[in-house]
C-alpha cells in the first residue's frame, strides 16, 4: 500500500492503494463534520496495515486529523477539542502512526505546550479515549516516533526550570512507557 498527497489545478487530494491501482481517497472541497475540506497537508500520511490512512487537514481555519477507512473519510480530532476535560487543543501536526486502533500525533494545548497524544482511530470521534502520553515533559516538535510494539519515544523540549526532564520516566494510561 502507498499513500501520498498530490496537488493539481483543482487543489490537493489524498491517494491510496497499490502501485498502479491508486484511488483518490479525499479531495479539497469534500464535506467533513467540520465543514468542507479546505486544506490537506503535503506531509507524510500515516498508513495502517488494513489500508486505512490518517492525514492532517483543515476546514477554513480549523485544523483536524482526518482518517480514511474503506473509502470513507472521518474526523478523528480537531483544533478546539477538549481532551479529558483537562485542556483544549490549539494545534495539530501530521499524524505519526496508526497502531492497534490508536492514532499517535503531536499537538499543542492552549498554553502552546507541545505534547504526544494517542486517539482512538475510529469514525465515532470518541475523545473520551484520548490520552496525553507526555504528561510533564514537553515534546520537541516532529520528534515523536513509534516502534512496531507500540512503544514510543520523543525528544524533550527543555525550558528554564525544567532541566533534566528528558531523563524523567513517564508511564501512560495504557502502561506504555518511554
Amino acid at each position: 500500500m502507498v499513500a501520498f498527497t498530490g496537488r493539481n489545478a483543482e487543489g490537493s487530494a489524498l491517494f491510496l492503494g497499490q502501485p498502479g491501482q491508486l484511488t483518490r481517497a479525499i479531495s479539497q472541497g469534500a464535506p467533513t463534520s467540520n465543514g468542507p475540506l479546505t486544506y490537506l497537508s503535503n506531509g507524510r500520511p500515516s498508513l495502517a496495515s488494513d489500508g486505512s490512512a490518517a492525514i492532517e487537514g483543515a476546514s477554513r481555519e480549523r485544523a483536524m486529523i482526518l482518517g480514511v477507512r474503506a473509502g470513507e473519510p472521518f474526523v478523528v480530532v480537531s483544533e478546539g477539542d477538549r481532551v479529558k476535560g483537562e485542556h483544549r487543543l490549539s494545534g495539530l501536526a501530521d499524524p505519526t502512526e496508526i497502531n492497534s486502533g490508536r492514532l499517535f500525533v503531536e499537538a499543542a494545548d492552549e498554553n502552546q505546550r507541545n505534547g504526544a497524544y494517542s486517539f482512538s482511530f475510529s469514525a465515532h470521534g470518541d475523545l473520551g479515549g484520548a490520552m496525553l502520553l507526555s504528561r510533564e515533559i514537553e515534546v520537541f516538535p516532529s520528534s515523536l516516533t513509534l516502534a512496531p510494539t507500540g512503544r514510543y519515544t520523543f525528544l524533550s523540549l527543555s525550558r528554564q526550570g525544567n532541566r533534566g526532564s528528558a531523563a524523567t520516566p513517564v508511564v501512560s494510561d495504557d502502561a506504555t512507557s518511554l
